[in-house]
Protein backbone atom coordinates (compact mmCIF):
# COMPACT_ATOMS: atom_id res chain seq x y z
CA UNK A 1 0.00 0.00 0.00
CA UNK A 2 1.41 3.56 -0.72
CA UNK A 3 1.91 6.32 1.66
CA UNK A 4 -0.79 8.78 0.07
CA UNK A 5 -3.61 5.88 -0.09
CA UNK A 6 -5.52 6.55 3.76
CA UNK A 7 -7.21 3.14 4.81
CA UNK A 8 -11.11 3.02 4.71
CA UNK A 9 -12.34 2.81 8.33
CA UNK A 10 -16.01 1.86 8.93
CA UNK A 11 -17.55 2.44 12.27
CA UNK A 12 -19.78 -0.33 12.57
CA UNK A 13 -20.39 -3.54 11.72
CA UNK A 14 -23.27 -3.34 9.52
CA UNK A 15 -20.78 -0.37 7.66
CA UNK A 16 -17.95 -2.73 7.42
CA UNK A 17 -19.74 -5.71 5.75
CA UNK A 18 -21.25 -3.65 3.81
CA UNK A 19 -18.22 -2.27 2.55
CA UNK A 20 -16.74 -5.81 2.53
CA UNK A 21 -19.84 -6.88 0.61
CA UNK A 22 -20.69 -9.57 2.92
CA UNK A 23 -23.15 -10.19 5.44
CA UNK A 24 -22.75 -9.30 9.18
CA UNK A 25 -22.98 -12.66 10.56
CA UNK A 26 -19.84 -13.19 8.05
CA UNK A 27 -18.14 -10.43 9.78
CA UNK A 28 -18.35 -11.23 13.16
CA UNK A 29 -17.14 -15.06 12.26
CA UNK A 30 -13.95 -13.24 10.24
CA UNK A 31 -13.40 -11.48 13.83
CA UNK A 32 -14.06 -14.23 15.69
CA UNK A 33 -11.41 -16.00 13.55
CA UNK A 34 -8.72 -13.61 13.91
CA UNK A 35 -9.48 -10.79 11.68
CA UNK A 36 -8.05 -7.35 12.66
CA UNK A 37 -10.80 -5.83 15.38
CA UNK A 38 -12.28 -2.32 15.64
CA UNK A 39 -10.13 0.06 16.64
CA UNK A 40 -10.43 3.86 18.34
CA UNK A 41 -11.00 4.73 14.59
CA UNK A 42 -13.26 2.12 13.53
CA UNK A 43 -13.09 -0.76 11.72
CA UNK A 44 -10.19 -1.08 8.94
CA UNK A 45 -11.84 -2.29 5.98
CA UNK A 46 -8.20 -2.85 3.94
CA UNK A 47 -6.70 -5.05 7.03
CA UNK A 48 -9.76 -6.80 7.10
CA UNK A 49 -9.35 -7.48 3.00
CA UNK A 50 -6.00 -8.42 3.61
CA UNK A 51 -6.27 -10.75 6.51
CA UNK A 52 -8.98 -12.36 4.47
CA UNK A 53 -7.00 -12.58 1.57
CA UNK A 54 -4.15 -13.96 3.38
CA UNK A 55 -6.71 -16.54 5.53
CA UNK A 56 -9.28 -17.39 3.17
CA UNK A 57 -10.40 -20.66 3.45
CA UNK A 58 -10.27 -23.08 0.40
CA UNK A 59 -13.47 -24.83 -0.26
CA UNK A 60 -11.42 -27.32 -2.41
CA UNK A 61 -11.26 -30.78 -0.78
CA UNK A 62 -7.49 -31.10 -1.41
CA UNK A 63 -8.44 -33.74 -3.67
CA UNK A 64 -4.78 -34.34 -4.28
CA UNK A 65 -5.17 -36.23 -0.47
CA UNK A 66 -7.62 -38.72 -0.70
CA UNK A 67 -7.49 -39.59 2.74
CA UNK A 68 -8.30 -36.16 3.89
CA UNK A 69 -11.05 -36.06 1.25
CA UNK A 70 -12.24 -39.99 2.77
CA UNK A 71 -12.28 -38.13 6.39
CA UNK A 72 -14.17 -34.94 5.39
CA UNK A 73 -16.82 -37.30 3.58
CA UNK A 74 -17.34 -39.05 6.89
CA UNK A 75 -17.32 -36.15 9.00
CA UNK A 76 -20.21 -35.00 6.89
CA UNK A 77 -21.88 -38.59 6.78
CA UNK A 78 -21.86 -38.06 11.06
CA UNK A 79 -23.06 -35.20 10.64
CA UNK A 80 -25.90 -35.76 8.97
CA UNK A 81 -26.57 -39.12 10.79
CA UNK A 82 -26.20 -37.10 13.92
CA UNK A 83 -29.12 -35.19 13.33
CA UNK A 84 -31.39 -38.20 12.11
CA UNK A 85 -30.26 -39.88 15.57
CA UNK A 86 -31.30 -36.23 17.09
CA UNK A 87 -34.97 -36.53 15.13
CA UNK A 88 -35.41 -39.96 15.94
CA UNK A 89 -34.71 -39.18 19.97
CA UNK A 90 -37.30 -36.34 19.78
CA UNK A 91 -39.93 -38.67 18.33
CA UNK A 92 -39.29 -41.32 21.01
CA UNK A 93 -39.23 -38.48 23.66
CA UNK A 94 -42.62 -37.59 22.23
CA UNK A 95 -43.92 -41.53 22.25
CA UNK A 96 -42.96 -41.58 26.05
CA UNK A 97 -45.01 -38.79 26.63
CA UNK A 98 -47.89 -39.98 25.18
CA UNK A 99 -47.66 -43.54 27.23
CA UNK A 100 -46.82 -41.87 30.36
CA UNK A 101 -50.32 -39.79 29.81
CA UNK A 102 -51.85 -42.97 28.57
CA UNK A 103 -50.35 -45.14 31.77
CA UNK A 104 -51.76 -42.27 34.54
CA UNK A 105 -55.10 -42.52 33.32
CA UNK A 106 -55.05 -39.18 31.38
CA UNK A 107 -57.81 -39.68 28.22
CA UNK A 108 -58.17 -36.96 25.27
CA UNK A 109 -60.64 -34.58 25.32
CA UNK A 110 -62.77 -35.30 22.79
CA UNK A 111 -62.99 -39.29 24.73
CA UNK A 112 -64.62 -36.95 27.32
CA UNK A 113 -66.38 -34.67 25.26
CA UNK A 114 -67.83 -38.15 23.52
CA UNK A 115 -68.49 -39.54 27.41
CA UNK A 116 -70.17 -36.59 28.78
CA UNK A 117 -72.33 -35.63 25.68
CA UNK A 118 -73.39 -39.68 26.02
CA UNK A 119 -74.50 -39.17 29.72
CA UNK A 120 -76.41 -35.87 29.00
CA UNK A 121 -78.35 -37.28 26.11
CA UNK A 122 -79.15 -40.74 28.92
CA UNK A 123 -80.06 -38.14 31.58
CA UNK A 124 -82.27 -35.89 28.96
CA UNK A 125 -84.28 -39.20 28.37
CA UNK A 126 -85.08 -39.64 31.88
CA UNK A 127 -85.77 -36.39 32.71
CA UNK A 128 -88.44 -37.14 29.55
CA UNK A 129 -90.10 -40.11 30.83
CA UNK A 130 -90.68 -38.00 34.25
CA UNK A 131 -94.00 -36.57 33.78
CA UNK A 132 -95.49 -40.06 32.36
CA UNK A 133 -94.69 -41.26 35.20
CA UNK A 134 -95.89 -39.09 37.79
CA UNK A 135 -98.99 -38.36 35.67
CA UNK A 136 -99.80 -41.84 35.86
CA UNK A 137 -100.84 -42.06 39.43
CA UNK A 138 -104.13 -39.16 38.69
CA UNK A 139 -107.27 -38.79 37.20
CA UNK A 140 -107.30 -40.34 33.37
CA UNK A 141 -108.83 -36.59 32.68
CA UNK A 142 -105.75 -34.67 34.17
CA UNK A 143 -102.90 -36.69 33.17
CA UNK A 144 -102.67 -35.59 29.56
CA UNK A 145 -102.62 -31.98 30.80
CA UNK A 146 -100.37 -32.95 33.77
CA UNK A 147 -97.99 -34.68 31.21
CA UNK A 148 -97.97 -31.30 29.39
CA UNK A 149 -97.47 -29.18 31.62
CA UNK A 150 -94.50 -31.43 33.38
CA UNK A 151 -93.23 -31.83 30.42
CA UNK A 152 -92.94 -28.26 29.28
CA UNK A 153 -91.21 -27.33 32.69
CA UNK A 154 -88.50 -29.88 32.00
CA UNK A 155 -87.92 -28.74 28.63
CA UNK A 156 -87.34 -25.03 29.80
CA UNK A 157 -85.26 -26.61 32.33
CA UNK A 158 -83.05 -28.47 30.30
CA UNK A 159 -83.27 -25.62 27.82
CA UNK A 160 -81.50 -23.14 30.49
CA UNK A 161 -78.83 -25.64 31.58
CA UNK A 162 -77.62 -26.08 27.80
CA UNK A 163 -77.44 -22.10 27.76
CA UNK A 164 -75.73 -22.55 30.61
CA UNK A 165 -73.64 -25.20 29.89
CA UNK A 166 -72.50 -23.25 26.53
CA UNK A 167 -71.57 -20.08 27.81
CA UNK A 168 -69.40 -21.66 30.62
CA UNK A 169 -67.54 -23.36 27.50
CA UNK A 170 -67.08 -20.20 25.60
CA UNK A 171 -65.23 -18.84 28.68
CA UNK A 172 -62.91 -21.62 28.86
Amino acid sequence: MSDDVQPVFAETIAEAAKSLGVHERTLKSWLAEGAPPKTDDGYNVDAILQWRAANRKTSDLSLEDPDEFKLRMALAKLKEQEGKADKVTEEAAIAAYKKHLLAEGLIHASSANNTFANALKNIRNRLQRIPVELAAGYAPEIQRQLERDLAQRIDIALRALRIELESGIDDD
